[in-house]
């Protein structure tokens, strides 16, 4: 595990990531980026609006050219609040059929987790929603930050933009990058944040 410096911290809280910084218009010319910003409560809508707007994404001209993506920062925002300035957070990125893995990997990091999903059919927006509907663990689901990226493709998953885009909106000092399949020690965050407190409190000692 390495942590690093991300450059995008919000002032306000984890729960009011509302910051134009934080919460762009989608890169397309839809307007439903301030619609997509909704409480678990609402994951229905979410998914209602990603439906319809899938309907407007181009289809690609032939099977290996890519089509129209659509980006969704912050489509929901994580509520479980972190006041701390030594927060770690976890940056990952996914395609729907790993849902289950990335219910495995935060539930092993215990902390804030930053995860951009990559959505490639009408199908994927209902098994997003059904992993909202059914995730077991409330507080569990309450710690994570979805940036959506919608596209009609054949091709494999941008796993490059999808990464920038999870460390775009960390709304955090410190971060850690894994590809979902990776999973971490049972109660990293908290063994990493020790450290770095540890390592800070050593650094102003010397100064």
């Amino acid at each position: 595990w390495q942590a690093g410096g991300a450059a995008n911290k919000d002032s306000g809280s984890i729960s009011n990531i509302h910051h134009s910084n934080h919460n762009p218009q989608p890169s397309s010319s839809s307007s439903a980026s301030s619609q997509l910003c909704s409480p678990y409560p609402k994951s229905s809508a979410l998914c209602e609006l990603l439906h319809q707007i899938w309907e407007t994404v181009s289809e690609p001209q032939n099977r290996t050219a890519t089509a129209e993506r659509r980006i969704f920062p912050n489509a929901i925002v994580r509520t479980a609040v972190d006041d701390n300035d030594d927060t770690v957070v976890l940056a990952t990125h996914l395609g729907a059929s790993k849902l289950h893995i990335l219910q495995i990997q935060a539930s092993w990091w215990g902390g804030p987790v930053s995860a951009a999903i990559y959505l490639k059919s009408q199908d994927d927006i209902t098994c997003f929603l059904q992993f909202l509907q059914h995730f077991d663990n409330e507080q569990l689901l309450q710690q994570i930050s979805f940036h959506v990226a919608l596209e009609i493709t054949n091709l494999p998953s941008p796993h490059n933009v999808l990464r920038n885009l999870a460390l775009e909106y960390l709304n955090a000092d410190f971060f850690v990058a894994a590809d979902v399949d990776f999973i971490p020690n049972n109660g990293a965050h908290a063994q990493l944040h020790a450290l770095l407190h540890e390592t800070k409190s050593v650094i102003r000692q010397e100064l």
